[in-house]
C-alpha cells in the first residue's frame, strides 16, 4: 500500500518510474491493474500544471454530498430549495471570512507554507544569478533547480499546487527575501481572487404560499405510493467502494430501538445493566464499615455484598439467554432486578 501511495504522490516522471517499478516487483497483478488506467487520473507526475491542484482523493465530492445529506431524501422542489438556502448562507459566510484574513492569502495556505518551511533544515541553496538557485539536500544529495522569474521548480510541487515548496522557500531565505514569500504563491489563493469567487449573492425568495398561480389547473404531484420494505436513505455505492469501518452502513434509524427501562431484555442490554450493578456493588463495598469484618457474632457486610452481586449476575445472565421480557420472566419464576433491588439486597 505504501508503494502505491508513493507512486501516486510522485511529482516527476523519473520518481514515478522508480516507484512503479518497485510496485511491479512487489505485486505484478496490482501493476497490471494500474497500467490499464490512465496515469493522469491517479498520479501527480502526470497532472497538468495549469490547474494548480494536486489533490489525489475525492474529498471535494464527499464534502458536497455530506452537505446535502439532509436534502436528497426530500421531494425535488424541497431538495432544491434546501440546497439554495445553504448556498445563500455559505456565500455570505465566505465573504465575511475574507475580511478577517491577516495576510494576502488564506489561513490554510499560510499553514501549508509554514509546513514546507520545516524542510529548510535539510536544504542548502546556491545562487547562480538571474534569480536562479541550485538547491541541494544535505543528506540524500538530491539537487533541484529553482527559477523565481519563471516560477518553476524541478520537483514540480510548486507548479502543481501553486504554493511555494521547500526549495523555493530555501531560495528566498538564502537571499534575505523571506518577506516576499507570499508573492510567490499563485494568484488563485490571493484575497482578491477569493473575493471575486464569492462576490455574487443569491437573492432571497418567498415561500410557496406567495407564488403566483399560473393556471386554473395547477400541476399536482404524483400520488404517493408506499413501496415495500424500508425506504433507503443512503446513496448507492459502487461495487468496489468500501463501506464504513465496521463493514456496514451506519444505523441511522435510532427511533426503532427501545432504550427505555421497559422492553425486551436482550443480551447487550443485560450486559449493560450487569455492569451498572457491578459498579454499584463496588461503590457499596468501598463505603462499607471495615470494622464489621473483625466481628464474629454476625455475618460481615462484604459477605452480603458478594452474595447480592452473584445473585444479580445469575438472574441477568438467565434473562439474556432466554431473550424474554420482564413479564415472561415473572411467569417463569425469574425475578426482575433493578438498581433499587440490588441496593436492598446488598444492605446487611
Amino acid at each position: 500500500m505504501h508503494t502505491l501511495w508513493n507512486a501516486a504522490r510522485a511529482t516527476t516522471m523519473p520518481m514515478w518510474q522508480n516507484k512503479i517499478e518497485d510496485l511491479k516487483e512487489l505485486n505484478n497483478e496490482a501493476y497490471e491493474w494500474l497500467d490499464a488506467k490512465s496515469t493522469s487520473q491517479w498520479s501527480r507526475s502526470h497532472f497538468r500544471e495549469s490547474s494548480k491542484c494536486d489533490i489525489l482523493l475525492n474529498n471535494l465530492c464527499e464534502a458536497f454530498n455530506s452537505s446535502i445529506v439532509n436534502a436528497w431524501e426530500k421531494p425535488i422542489l424541497s431538495m432544491l430549495e434546501q440546497i439554495r438556502f445553504n448556498l445563500m448562507i455559505r456565500m455570505v459566510n465566505k465573504k465575511e471570512e475574507d475580511a478577517k484574513w491577516k495576510t494576502d492569502v488564506g489561513p490554510r495556505i499560510v499553514k501549508i507554507v509554514e509546513k514546507n518551511r520545516k524542510a529548510l533544515r535539510y536544504l542548502y541553496a546556491t545562487y547562480s544569478g538571474d534569480k536562479r538557485f541550485e538547491i541541494r539536500h544535505i543528506y540524500s544529495g538530491h539537487i533541484n533547480a529553482v527559477d523565481l522569474v519563471a516560477k518553476t521548480c524541478s520537483c514540480r510541487s510548486w507548479q502543481l499546487s501553486g504554493v511555494s515548496c521547500g526549495h523555493v522557500i530555501c531560495s528566498l531565505e538564502s537571499r534575505r527575501m523571506s518577506s516576499d514569500l507570499m508573492l510567490y504563491v499563485s494568484d488563485c489563493y490571493k484575497k482578491d481572487a477569493y473575493w471575486r469567487t464569492y462576490l455574487p449573492s443569491i437573492c432571497p425568495m418567498t415561500g410557496p404560499e406567495l407564488w403566483p398561480n399560473p393556471s386554473q389547473h395547477p400541476l399536482a404531484p404524483p400520488p404517493i405510493k408506499k413501496m415495500p420494505g424500508r425506504p433507503k436513505k443512503v446513496r448507492q455505492r459502487k461495487q468496489d467502494e468500501k463501506l464504513g469501518d465496521a463493514g456496514h452502513e451506519p444505523d441511522t434509524n435510532h427511533g426503532s430501538v427501545n432504550h427505555g427501562p421497559v422492553g425486551t431484555l436482550t443480551r447487550s442490554r443485560a450486559k449493560k445493566i450487569k455492569e451498572d450493578i457491578q459498579g454499584l456493588v463496588k461503590t457499596l463495598w468501598t463505603d462499607a464499615d471495615i470494622r464489621n469484618m473483625s466481628r464474629t457474632d454476625e455475618v460481615p457486610t462484604w459477605v452480603h455484598l458478594i452474595q447480592a452481586k452473584e445473585g444479580v449476575e445469575e438472574q441477568f445472565e438467565a434473562k439474556a439467554m432466554l431473550g424474554l421480557n420482564g413479564q415472561h420472566c415473572d411467569r417463569m419464576g425469574i425475578n426482575t432486578c433493578d438498581r433499587n433491588t440490588a441496593v436492598s439486597e446488598a444492605e446487611p
